[in-house]
């Protein structure tokens, strides 16, 4: 896979950039399902004494967003979230691909892997800093840090969070899909059927 190397905040990238990671969801998944990333984000919410876990999942050829909150980390969750998109999504799930960015090398991936196997999904592990497509993903599309600081409970992470997941995937105009929105990608792919519903 080619790299390609960002600044961190990604100012306005040029057209040849924007047209290579084009190329590579091209190569990567040409066609929605071929590759989904997973990835968590542990926070302690300020009204809870556990860490709490959300848990989301993109489309990296139409950068659909979905995602849950679990009241407490753990594989458990890890598993029921990857049952949940499979669920959600309205194509067939063919590769995962979860971010090992911390390096921890968590032994728990060997079940969340299993569990993939027996869903029929590939499943990879890798730091997503690594990859152009991945890193331009990773940092475009997932919900920001900062959107998790205004939280106190998870009730009012949950709603926080489907606001924006509705807001990215019928309402947000994405440059990499020339100003189409998710929703839109997915039904110029697949027609009407692989709708999520009106906006």
């Amino acid at each position: 896979m080619e790299m390609v190397q960002f600044e961190k905040d990604d100012p306005a990238m040029s057209d040849d950039v924007m047209e290579s990671i084009r190329n590579q969801m091209a190569f990567l998944a040409p066609r929605p399902g071929a590759l989904v990333l997973v990835k968590d984000r542990v926070l302690r919410l300020p009204e809870q004494e556990v860490d709490s876990v959300l848990l989301q999942a993109i489309d990296v050829r139409t950068q659909l967003l979905e995602g849950r909150f679990y009241f407490v980390a753990s594989i458990a969750a890890k598993m029921d979230f990857l049952e949940h998109i499979v669920r959600f999504f309205p194509f067939s799930l063919e590769a995962i691909c979860t971010d090992d960015s911390g390096g921890n090398g968590d032994t728990s991936e060997h079940r969340f892997a299993l569990l993939a196997a027996r869903l029929g999904i590939r499943h990879s592990i890798t730091r997503f800093s690594d990859h152009g497509l991945l890193a331009y993903t990773d940092r475009h599309f997932f919900d920001p840090q900062s959107s998790t600081s205004r939280w106190k409970t998870i009730d009012d992470a949950a709603t926080g969070f489907a606001a924006f997941v509705h807001h990215h995937n019928h309402e947000r105009r994405l440059e990499i899909h020339h100003g189409a929105t998710p929703v839109e990608c997915l039904r110029d792919l697949v027609g009407p059927s692989g709708s999520l519903g009106p906006p």
